[in-house]
């Protein structure tokens, strides 16, 4: 477990508390974590105020800041901490000790994009436009400012899936996915879901909402 200010945990009966080497300051909305070896990866979804990513290491706390502002601009990519909420982790299947990131916003625009961490090199995985782009369009990196928002990725047998707000990526390779559009949902106690996609459930909702102009967007749990 997690908390503003230390790491815990708990196995075999047994209780190990450790104060973090700097606060995770708020503001912060929800968090995703996946935990490997040496570390865990805490991903933060302020909304319209970023989030980014940290590195928290198991044996002594320390807390690092993942980000790569490669432009040098105000929300410049492929990462960076005051732009970018991250909605999704998973453990690269092609990469030992790499992991993948999901990038996802939508405010008045939706922007958003896959990365890869290995150590502290960041790199962009993938992007995909989102149209129509603003009139004053800028470029980043050859990525357009309106691109797909991610909120859910997942490592599954065949490789790795990620849910954009148009719908299912697939990725068997890191490159190159198989796209189909999102299923159709059914209301289950005033819940939209669908469980038409292998390996995941996914979940149309607006609590994003709250953070950002999204409206209902996909989110996916792992079956």
């Amino acid at each position: 477990m997690v908390t503003n200010n230390r790491l815990i945990e708990m196995a075999d009966g047994e209780v190990r508390s450790i104060g973090l080497s700097s606060n995770i300051e708020p503001p912060y909305v929800t968090a995703t974590a996946l935990v490997a070896d040496d570390a865990i990866w805490l991903g933060l979804n302020n909304g319209e105020w970023g989030g980014g990513l940290h590195r928290i290491s198991r044996a002594g706390g320390q807390v690092e800041t993942i980000e790569l502002n490669r432009s040098g601009e105000l929300c410049g990519g492929p990462l960076n901490t005051d732009c970018d909420p991250v909605n999704g982790l998973a453990a690269s299947p092609w990469k030992p000790n790499c992991m993948m990131a999901a990038v996802g916003l939508v405010h008045m625009i939706a922007h958003g994009r896959l990365v890869e961490i290995c150590g502290n090199t960041v790199r962009r995985l993938y992007f995909k436009p989102f149209e129509p782009q603003p009139p004053h369009n800028t470029f980043d990196d050859g990525e357009p400012a309106s691109t797909i928002a991610f909120f859910g990725l997942a490592r599954v047998p065949a490789g790795v899936i990620a849910t954009g707000i148009d719908g299912i990526y697939r990725f068997n390779e890191a490159r190159n996915p198989q796209f189909q559009s999102l299923p159709k949902f059914q209301e289950i106690d005033g819940y939209r879901v669908s469980f038409d996609i292998p390996d995941v459930v996914i979940v149309f909702t607006e609590v994003n909402a709250r953070a950002s102009l999204s409206g209902s967007v996909p989110l996916m749990a792992v079956r």
